[in-house]
Formats: structure tokens, sequence, C-alpha cells
């Protein structure tokens, strides 16, 4: 998988989060396969690492959105399960 550069931690971080989401959305719209999930996965560690439970959700729950397009379904569920997984967490200690 390819990855992008260097996670961000501090006050940059939504900026890059929401540059990231309108990305994967855009890759989404264009119907490539690959590289939304490469966007909402950085924008999912970057939630992670600044401590952001909605951030990470709603990366997740994103993801689930593009595999209910493109299956399998299964994964679409999952995806949806983690998101609502990641609204219950405590925050991680990387983000402290």
């Amino acid at each position: 998988m390819k990855r992008l550069a260097k996670i961000s931690k501090g006050t940059n971080f939504k900026f890059e989060y929401s540059l990231l989401n309108s990305f994967d959305e855009t890759y989404s719209e264009l119907n490539n396969d690959e590289k939304p999930f490469i966007c909402f996965r950085q924008a999912k560690l970057i939630g992670r690492k600044n401590g952001e439970q909605y951030l990470e959700a709603k990366s997740l729950w994103n993801m689930s959105l593009i595999y209910q397009k493109s299956g399998p379904f299964e994964e679409a569920m999952s995806f949806a399960y983690m998101a609502s997984q990641a609204c219950r967490e405590k925050p991680t200690d990387e983000a402290k």
C-alpha cells in the first residue's frame, strides 16, 4: 500500500485532515478504487494521533460508504462498526 507524508500532530492537523477528505471524495467520484482508501486511512491516523475520535470515526464511516458503492458489503459493515467503536474509545496514549 502506498503511504502519504508524515502524519501531522499539532496545530495544522485539522487543515490536513480536511484536505485529505476533499481528495478522497474527489477520487471516489472519479471511480478511482485505490486512492480514496489511502486518503481515508491517512485522515483516520491524523484523527487518532491527535486524540480526535470524531475525525477518526468520520474517516472510518467514509470508508464504509466507499465499500457500500464498490463492495464487498461485508467490508462496508465492518468499517461502519469500527466507526461506531471509535466514537466510544478513550483517547490514546499517543495523542497525549
